[in-house]
């Protein structure tokens, strides 16, 4: 038992709570085009639009680009972000040419802001082919927040099938790899640590959603999109049932055996 809680409480923290936060990895992973995406941000504000419209690609300058640039600009709250945070930093390349994409996270009382710029770099030119604007309502982030209270039947009812599935398969798991079945440990192992089928709910709505065709790891999971709703989902431990229902009795028969 003092293996199966250890392993539980490694674990735990994988299924059921998000990932850390990313900024600071972000934030050095490509550091100059996440300083340029900042100080274009800052120039924006300060009303500064053509030193950063002059770095625009010219190939990406059409007839429409003034009123288009002009409306993004407008959407930009004239009050100071509470805080900033680099959420995206990647880049994608094709031979001499690379597109790095950075998204940087501008809270307000009212909303975030994600301000995402592109960047293209061939060679030892670099422009800009990319900026977008975009806002979501703090009402919509505290909507889709993880909490207990308020919530429908299904709601519960799927959370506490997904920590029933998930400690059937650890205690499955452990007593798996603490048994003296040689080698065929090793075969049942894959079974139990995935299970068949997946039927989601959404935590805001209570939705569910149900696809035939799938694999879990430990047949349960809590997901969560960037700002989007939760989702809890459950799968049938198939291969840790079987272990249980065919192996537990006989390895209580020989504890009682040795004892």
């Amino acid at each position: 038992m003092r293996s199966v809680r250890f392993l539980m409480l490694w674990l735990f923290p994988f299924f059921l709570f998000p990932a850390c936060d990313r900024s600071v990895q972000n934030e050095n992973r490509y550091p100059e085009d996440v300083k340029l995406t900042k100080t274009y941000f800052d120039l924006l504000r300060a009303g500064k639009y053509d030193e950063v419209e002059k770095t625009v690609d010219p190939a990406v300058k059409d007839e429409d680009f003034r009123m288009e640039f002009d409306a993004l600009v407008g959407t930009i709250p004239a009050e100071n972000p509470l805080s900033t945070k680099t959420t995206v930093a990647e880049k994608r390349c094709q031979g001499d040419e690379c597109i790095c994409h950075v998204v940087v996270e501008y809270k307000y009382t009212n909303e975030l802001l994600l301000f995402n710029v592109a960047f293209r770099h061939l060679g030892t030119q670099a422009s800009t082919v990319g900026i977008h604007i975009r806002t979501i309502p703090a009402s919509f982030i505290v909507a889709n927040e993880f909490h207990l209270v308020g919530k429908g039947f299904a709601q519960y009812a799927m959370l506490a099938m997904a920590v029933l599935v998930l400690l059937v398969g650890l205690y499955a798991l452990v007593a798996c790899i603490r048994s003296d079945l040689g080698t065929g440990k090793w075969l049942w192992l894959p079974f139990i640590l995935f299970g068949v089928s997946k039927l989601a709910i959404n935590w805001t709505t209570g939705q569910f959603d149900f696809t035939l065709i799938a694999i879990q790891l430990l047949s349960a999971n809590a997901s969560s999109e960037q700002y989007g709703p939760w989702t809890i989902s459950v799968s049938l431990p198939i291969g840790a049932i079987l272990f249980l229902s065919m192996h537990i009795p006989k390895l209580g028969n020989r504890q009682s055996g040795r004892q």
